[in-house]
């Protein structure tokens, strides 16, 4: 039996995060260029300094800082190729704990055996430019198998005006770094405009939660419909997401952005910050102006919408290729230690 160059380690939550589906997503990827790898979920640091102890991997990729730093020293004095890689931006480090602070000094502590990863091109070059340089980009970012024909042909019979209401989505955690309030009131203000009806889509909370109050509100007061889905598991939520006319993800900070990605290869439309780049169009994230315009134009006529649609496709499934080359070249520097 071929042995398991790289063990990814991620702890296991009582539902399906976003870490653990890129992780999947990752593996299936570098089981079908042959490449060898492992998912090792553990429950706490103990289960992990066991599950490390008895392993021989070439690589020990541990996902998240969900560990303390002794148990850190522990695997590092066990390994001498280990990777930690995270799945967020600064903007988001500096309002996680001292998240920031713990990987700025273990970035600059000297530690031969340990490396990084960021899933952003970009942000490793700003982590690297505060630390000692040993980040690497790895693409967390893939998808579901799609069938780029019955995409085309599902686009080429949409019709607008649409004899439904019009679906648009903000799917996304209730956090203040989605600006969720923002793209609520762009949405009803272009309602107004629209003159026919309009639902705006999105999850539940996991738990009670200000933003997802106030944004119900926003909607109340203008008369907006709210259509709230309880949560599904990652797969319910890709086929959910075929099904909406345009997304939002104008978001303050983004690694990239699941959502935006996984509506764009299955022919739907989002409107994105700058933190999105191969969104369908971009607006900036303080301007309800800019989202309402945006919005406005994808639906200009039905052959712009159309245009819309094919482009979103293509750029997400170019995205998704280069995303799999770049992390099989990620990879391979991980296992091999190449610098």
């Amino acid at each position: 039996m071929m042995s398991r160059k790289i063990g990814f380690f991620i702890k296991k939550l009582e539902r399906e995060s976003g870490v653990m589906v890129s992780v999947k997503h990752l593996k299936n990827n570098l089981d079908k260029a042959g490449f060898p790898a492992d998912v090792c979920y553990y429950t706490d640091d103990s289960d992990l300094l066991d599950a490390v102890s008895r392993s021989d991997y070439q690589c020990i990729d541990l996902h998240v800082p969900s560990f303390r730093d002794d148990t850190l020293e522990k695997i590092l004095s066990m390994h001498d190729n280990v990777v930690l890689s995270i799945h967020s931006t600064i903007c988001n480090l500096q309002t996680e704990g001292d998240a920031f602070s713990r990987l700025l000094r273990l970035g600059s502590s000297g530690i031969k055996n340990l490396r990084f990863t960021c899933p952003s091109r970009v942000e490793c070059e700003g982590l690297n430019a505060i630390t000692e340089g040993n980040y690497i980009y790895l693409p967390n970012t893939f998808s579901y198998a799609v069938d780029g024909n019955e995409i085309r042909r599902r686009i080429s019979d949409t019709c607008l005006p649409l004899n439904r209401p019009l679906r648009i989505s903000l799917f996304c955690e209730y956090r203040p770094m989605k600006n969720i309030l923002t793209q609520a009131a762009a949405v009803a203000k272009f309602a107004e405009i629209y003159g026919r009806e309009v639902e705006l889509h999105v999850f539940s909370p996991a738990n009670p939660n200000p933003i997802f109050v106030n944004m119900v509100n926003i909607c109340k007061y203008k008369g907006l419909d709210l259509v709230v889905h309880e949560r599904m598991s990652n797969e319910d939520c890709f086929r959910l997401q075929s099904a909406m006319d345009i997304g939002l993800q104008v978001s303050l900070s983004e690694t990239l952005s699941y959502v935006a990605f996984e509506q764009m290869i299955q022919g739907v439309p989002v409107i994105g910050s700058d933190s999105i780049p191969f969104a369908t169009l971009n607006a900036s994230y303080s301007s309800m102006p800019e989202m309402c315009d945006c919005i406005c134009r994808l639906l200009e006529s039905t052959d712009q919408y159309r245009a819309y649609c094919i482009e979103s496709y293509e750029k997400a499934f170019r995205f998704n290729e280069e995303s799999i080359m770049n992390a099989l070249k990620a990879v391979e520097r991980m296992v091999n230690r190449d610098e």
